[in-house]
């Protein structure tokens, strides 16, 4: 079990509530022998009800346009109950109405629309010769680190050009998607500090970040280790959620 703080908590209450208001909402059944669909709310379409719910075949075309939705409007569902479930069994009070999308401080440095268009794996000097969940990646460590991801719910992408200007350019090891702070991260596991070839070109990346305006420890992590057999996945999840925690400093929550 992963433990956050109120805050991170309160946060992805409000996202996951903020998500099922942008989703269809139904459930699946079988009508006639065949599977269908039953949709009870759809954001776009304020005739839809409880009451005047529609049925859709999900082999019907239509039905394919709401399987996903549903799909996705059980999952938010389950992890808004289980959210809350933990809520009321830590704290007295109720969470806050946090409204999404979030008013920030400072502009997050890396966007929701470069990630998602981002390829992963451009790391053309070292490609990566492990696979894990359709992902290349060049160390076991790397690969630890895309299991914590996993365990938090985290979507992420190996080896992902960000070119910063024409002359200075990173792959850093993962980058990811922190829904509930609306803010995209980055995780370097360096693995063979103890090495000054590899120290140099740790150091070399880290300043370039930092030369873009990044913030280690905000905006980027790097875990340094100094034998590779011996990576800490609790020292790299909790550096994880220490970068969160310094995000959301960074938020205006009325």
């Amino acid at each position: 079990m992963i433990t956050i703080s109120k805050r991170h908590l309160e946060l992805k209450i409000g996202y996951f509530r903020y998500r099922l208001k942008q989703v269809a909402h139904g459930y699946f059944s079988v009508c006639r022998g065949r599977r269908c669909i039953y949709v009870t709310y759809d954001p776009n379409d304020s005739r839809v009800t409880r009451i005047n719910r529609h049925r859709y075949y999900t082999s019907s075309p239509k039905g394919k346009e709401y399987t996903k939705q549903i799909e996705e409007y059980i999952m938010l569902k389950a992890k808004l109950e289980d959210s809350l479930k933990t809520w009321r069994a830590t704290y007295v009070c109720e969470p806050r109405d946090i409204k999404f999308p979030l008013r920030k401080i400072r502009p997050d440095p890396i966007s929701l629309e470069f990630f998602e268009n981002a390829k992963a794996n451009e790391n053309v000097h070292q490609k990566g010769k492990l696979t894990h969940n359709l992902q290349n990646f060049r160390s076991k460590n790397e690969i630890i680190g895309a299991q914590i991801m996993e365990a938090l719910d985290y979507l992420y992408k190996t080896e992902v050009l960000i070119r910063f200007d024409q002359f200075s350019c990173v792959c850093p090891d993962l980058m990811f998607y922190v829904p509930e702070i609306e803010k995209v991260l980055i995780l370097e596991i360096d693995g063979a500090i103890d090495s000054s070839a590899y120290n140099f070109k740790s150091f070399n990346n880290t300043t370039k970040m930092m030369m873009a305006g990044l913030i280690e420890g905000k905006d980027f992590i790097v875990v340094r280790i100094a034998d590779s057999s011996q990576v800490d996945a609790e020292l790299i999840k909790q550096m994880i959620l220490s970068a969160i925690e310094a995000s959301i400093n960074d938020i205006y929550i009325d």
